[in-house]
């Protein structure tokens, strides 16, 4: 890499990707290369945003273990209408595949972010302050869509996720009639307990929930 790429290039390209759980790992899509994949075990890919966000070796060679949710990062946009459909993928992935699933939309800050935490909160029994905390110090530039960040915090200290607008995105989306362009979601229920095969440790702590001075700030 020369002086002049390493000056220009984006901090999201400068930062590690970042665990949530001893199997759930987040970042940009452009760190899926096939060394990153056997670095980290990586056997199953949840991506967060378009298919152009992800490199395509990994979805030709894998498409049963491989989402894609169109997701769409802004400050009027709810991530919680993909949930049911990300929470879907995490819960088989997690079940048939023995390694870490890798978590990522275009530079692993919003989408991809969001998403991992609420299920990781939701279903693995770990803390929402403590895993955020510990996700913003491995990659601080995580969460900066705020709105994200407090749709999170309020899903997992006990609202719902939006199960049938994600069913209407994801009809519109495959039928291109969406209202607004681009979007689509996933679809399935919102998670029951996990079985990882994995202790409840790294991130987080055995309790799920609060993280409310966070949320606020």
């Amino acid at each position: 890499m020369s002086f002049l790429t390493s000056i220009f290039k984006p901090e999201y390209l400068k930062q590690p990707a970042a665990w949530f759980h001893p199997r759930v790992l987040v970042g940009p899509g452009a760190y899926l290369t096939q060394s990153f994949q056997q670095q980290h075990n990586i056997t199953a890919v949840i991506n967060c945003a378009f298919q152009e966000d992800s490199p395509s070796w990994y979805r030709f060679n894998n498409p049963e273990t491989y989402d894609c949710l169109y997701a769409i990062d802004g400050p009027n946009q709810d991530i919680m209408v993909w949930y049911p459909g990300f929470a879907a993928s995490m819960r088989t992935f997690l079940r048939n595949t023995p390694g870490v699933v890798y978590v990522h939309c275009q530079a692993g800050m919003n989408r991809s972010a969001a998403l991992a935490l609420a299920y990781v909160c939701k279903n693995l029994g770990v803390n929402l302050e403590i895993t955020l905390k510990s996700a913003l110090r491995q990659r601080p530039c995580m969460l900066q869509n705020l709105a994200f960040k407090r749709q999170v915090c309020e899903f997992v200290n006990g609202g719902v996720p939006r199960e049938e607008s994600s069913r209407r995105l994801r009809i519109g989306f495959n039928t291109g009639n969406t209202g607004f362009s681009p979007s689509g979601a996933g679809d399935g229920p919102a998670g029951d307990l996990v079985s990882t095969g994995e202790p409840k440790t790294g991130v987080g702590s055995p309790t799920g929930g609060g993280g409310d001075a966070l949320c606020h700030e």
